[in-house]
């Protein structure tokens, strides 16, 4: 029996419930909302993050998809969010059931808290100057984000951008801001029987220099994301202290969303939904030079016969899946999936042959140290953590694990420092936080 399939079979299951189902559209807030989610129901299954990265966790965990969940499983969900949300998703509920709901942001303060996140995590270790990075940015990118996964909620009739964004959007019982999401998390917490959403607290203060970048160049450049937040944010100030049980400034319209919600019930087999998530995850893996490594990774562990539907897909796109073309990343990816599957010995010849290969690749270097921290290797862990972070000083996880082995090596100032960087880059890290201390502590 499969590990799901043994979790599943519970006598105490949950009965099928409303289940919030939300887009999530980054920097506003959300991972607040998925955070509480987690942490107030008991169940782990009752929550489901949907995306990208959520969904290649699974396959690489041995785990299905949502897509191929059977009504009891189904039944089980009752908070589904991430970015890759879509109409699709919903189509696997009940109508009945379902509670949709989005969180949007004034523009500008978005794109400041977007840039301050570029300047923490920005893998190369080279951040963009606000221009650049105002260059790489998508006009509109809320409206793109609904129109991409809710387009079916708004066929295109020839309508202008805000009307079709609005169009869609009434399809949703919560349109909710970052501003008021505190107060807004009430209602939408207690369609599924949970209390409201602590305080979030701001965790990088700090504002960053625009270089001259104003509010008004960023409302400029997202007319419609404009005017959906300032509407939002002025009905729910007009209405304070209402309860409406619902928050959607341009009116939820019940009657379209069963309309639009019962043709994406109908308009596909539950096989063709199956299959197009995993093309959707499948294109994903292959930008990020991923597919070698979960084709090794599925070789030696593959529960659910995922391997053949990649072959498959790789077949139909004239795909090679071979290792000597792999970057220096895809490397990385190849020796963390190796490791993932419990094969350390083909970890590190993988990841050693990367690092002499592409000898500026951090994460083939943070994916070898983590092979020596294994075998508790802590020197040769030092060493290969150094280096990533000599590449890539904004790389968090490579911070922790030189605090770790200079640790376990006594060498407790170079461990401190390594430990009290990473809590500078991102304060919610609670490991390296708590190592900090315990560092500090052996210092006096």
């Amino acid at each position: 029996m499969k590990l799901l399939d043994r979790l599943f079979k519970r006598s105490d299951a949950v009965p099928p419930g409303t289940v919030l189902i939300g887009l999530h559209f980054a920097k506003t807030g959300g991972t607040s909302l998925l955070a509480h989610a987690v942490s107030q129901f008991p169940d782990r299954f009752s929550v489901h993050g949907y995306g990208p990265r959520a969904n290649s966790e699974r396959l690489f965990n041995g785990e299905r998809l949502i897509e191929e969940y059977d009504a009891e499983e189904l039944a089980r969900v009752r908070f589904v969010f991430g970015h890759g949300v879509n109409a699709d998703v919903t189509a696997l509920f009940p109508p009945e059931r379902v509670r949709l709901f989005v969180v949007c942001r004034d523009p500008f303060t978005r794109f400041v808290s977007a840039y301050k996140h570029h300047l923490r995590t920005d893998k190369a270790g080279k951040p963009l100057s606000p221009l650049e990075f105002l260059g790489r940015q998508t006009q509109d990118p809320f409206a793109s984000a609904v129109l991409r996964g809710f387009g079916a909620y708004a066929p295109d009739s020839g309508q202008d951008g805000e009307t079709r964004l609005i169009e869609a959007l009434r399809n949703f019982e919560f349109v909710l801001t970052t501003e008021h999401l505190d107060a807004q998390s009430a209602d939408l917490f207690g369609t599924v029987g949970l209390p409201p959403l602590d305080t979030r607290k701001r965790q990088f203060p700090d504002e960053p220099n625009l270089e001259g970048i104003s509010a008004e160049d960023i409302y400029a450049r997202n007319r419609i994301d404009t005017v959906v937040s300032q509407r939002a944010n002025e009905t729910f100030v007009k209405q304070a202290g209402s309860t409406s049980g619902t928050h959607n400034p341009f009116g939820f319209d019940a009657a379209a969303r069963q309309r639009f919600g019962n043709a994406a019930r109908t308009g596909m087999t539950r096989e063709q939904r199956v299959a197009r998530a995993y093309i959707a995850l499948f294109d994903m893996l292959r930008r990020q030079d991923r597919l070698v490594s979960l084709q090794q990774f599925l070789k030696l562990r593959d529960p659910n016969a995922v391997l053949p539907r990649l072959e498959r897909y790789c077949a139909a796109g004239g795909i090679g899946l071979d290792e000597e073309n792999l970057s220096g990343d895809g490397h990385a990816y190849l020796g963390a999936a190796m490791l993932r599957a419990g094969n350390l010995e083909a970890a590190r010849d993988i990841l050693e042959r990367s690092v002499a290969r592409h000898p500026d690749s951090f994460l083939s270097l943070y994916q070898l140290a983590r092979t020596y921290a294994r075998t508790e290797d802590w020197r040769q862990a030092a060493d290969y953590c150094q280096r990533a972070t000599e590449l890539n000083p904004m790389h968090t996880k490579s911070l922790v694990l030189l605090g770790r082995a200079r640790m376990n090596l006594d060498e407790l100032k170079e461990a401190q420092a390594a430990l009290a960087q990473a809590c500078r880059l991102e304060p919610a890290r609670h490991k390296a936080a708590k190592m900090l201390a315990d560092v500090e502590a052996r210092l006096g």
